[in-house]
């Protein structure tokens, strides 16, 4: 099923002086909870929802430990978590300290499979009501 995409009208927050400039946006119909994973797991495996949730909530609690021993996270095919800060940044080596952190964010990368997965979507143009 192609990914739906309507066009959006911005303009650039930057220069205000520039003119406004028209990008394709995907539209998300919908969020897939955790008990839906669950569900969709089961049903495509010999495993249980319990045991699923399990595994998964499992994973949920170990992924952020992980990644506070200084490591990254390989979860196969599926990719990678690594976590990357934002800093202000000083005149002076000696004055850099975590007081300096602005904001610790989790990268995820995709894994090879998924990459290629997502690099061969379909896309689709809404229809825009008429006016």
């Amino acid at each position: 099923m192609p990914v739906q995409y309507n066009i959006v009208k911005r303009s650039n927050q930057i220069n205000r002086k520039e003119p406004d400039k028209y990008y394709l946006s995907l539209l998300q119909k919908d969020t897939t909870d955790l008990q839906g994973l669950v569900e969709m797991i089961s049903r495509y495996s010999t495993v249980n929802p319990p045991d699923v949730l399990a595994v998964l909530e499992s994973l949920i609690r170990l992924v952020p430990q992980e990644l506070a021993q200084g490591r990254g996270v390989q979860l196969g095919r599926l990719g990678s978590f690594k976590l990357t800060v934002s800093s202000e940044g000083q005149l002076r080596k000696k004055d850099v300290s975590p007081k300096n952190v602005k904001k610790i964010n989790m990268h995820f990368r995709p894994g090879k499979s998924v990459k290629n997965e997502l690099e061969n979507l379909k896309f689709e143009r809404i229809k825009e009501p008429k006016k």
